[in-house]
């Protein structure tokens, strides 16, 4: 067995190319993009994440490597509000700093939601599509900084709730 990869703890994904049907190129933002992933490796590699994990961190201990775990930080974002949100907030749009435990869309919806009293009713994710870089959003996608995030309302009336002045 070889030695293990190191030094890889703040890399991420940049994007996810298809090829055909089969499966997908992942370019990594440190220059890494030589891989094609078939789509039963994907699901296979998903399926055994934490023996895998545990495995690998098994390996590092071996060679005697200690992960460098980054602390979280703060990210900006830039919010934009649409239709009656916009009214709501009396903005259309903000840029502020979002707390580290704020990683992902669900996580920022609840958050904005506790911003101030009587606002979580008005970014309840049945009430609300979100948008991450101008692409529609899942609750699980992850939030980073420099980030622009459209919330966007899917009911043509806004709910009840007190001045959020």
């Amino acid at each position: 067995m070889g030695r293990p990869i190191t030094g890889k703890e703040e890399v991420n994904i940049e994007r996810i190319e298809p090829q055909g049907q089969y499966g997908v190129r992942i370019v990594f933002d440190d220059g890494h993009d030589t891989g094609i992933y078939s789509w039963d490796t994907l699901y296979a590699l998903g399926t055994d994440r934490e023996k895998n994990w545990v495995s690998y961190l098994r390996d590092l201990e071996r060679i005697g490597y200690r992960r460098q775990e980054s602390q979280p930080k703060e990210k900006r974002v830039r919010l934009l509000y649409f239709n009656w949100l916009a009214k709501k907030l009396r903005k259309e749009s903000e840029e502020l700093p979002v707390p580290a435990s704020v990683a992902d869309v669900d996580s920022l919806l609840l958050w904005l939601g506790r911003r101030k009293p009587g606002a979580a009713p008005l970014f309840d994710r049945e009430r609300v599509r979100v948008t991450l870089n101008k692409q529609f959003a899942e609750g699980f996608s992850k939030i980073h900084d420099g980030d622009e995030v459209g919330i966007v309302p899917t009911c043509p009336t806004a709910p009840a709730t007190p001045d959020l002045l």
